[in-house]
């Protein structure tokens, strides 16, 4: 598995390049059946290492930026932000999965606290916002740690938000 590079901070937001191809498919592959908690939609999109790799040369979305969340060296995880005009800024939605065998050790909350960290040190970030599974618990406590508050409801989903005034 690949290592990653750190200073002092044990975290770290690495973008998801080629070099992390194997790394990304590798922690999706120790633990298939844990991304169908809530969706299939991560195994469906990366069967294998290509599909990561074409994923990367050739984003569904371009302007989504995605990084592997490290933890002392070792890929733990992924976050993304898509970002979008919203009003005079904008707003980024963010998204993230933890792999199975390292949920519940404060890896998705360090990412998140991160990433919100992150977007907030840009002039034009207006929203930081997350669409989950109203069932998915772990997430919302997560969302809620970094600073987001429900917004709205809709059909099984929560959409949580922090807006920047």
């Amino acid at each position: 598995m690949a290592t990653l590079s750190f200073e002092q901070d044990p975290y770290r937001l690495v973008p998801l390049t080629e070099e992390y191809a194997t790394a990304y498919i590798d922690l999706i592959n120790a633990d298939r059946e844990h991304f169908l908690a809530f969706g299939a939609e991560t195994l469906e999109a990366y069967q294998d290492v290509e599909d990561v790799l074409e994923s990367i040369r050739h984003p569904r979305i371009p302007s989504r930026e995605r990084y592997i969340i490290g933890y002392n060296h070792t890929p733990v995880g992924s976050i993304n932000a898509t970002p979008d005009r919203f009003g005079e800024g904008i707003a980024y939605t963010v998204g993230y999965w933890i792999g199975g065998e390292h949920v519940k050790q404060g890896h998705a909350s360090q990412a998140m606290i991160r990433m919100r960290d992150m977007l907030l040190s840009r002039d034009n970030t207006t929203v930081i916002r997350a669409n989950l599974d109203e069932r998915n618990i772990p997430s919302r406590k997560v969302l809620e740690q970094a600073g987001l508050s429900i917004e709205s409801r809709s059909g099984g989903w929560l959409q949580m938000v922090l807006r920047v005034s």
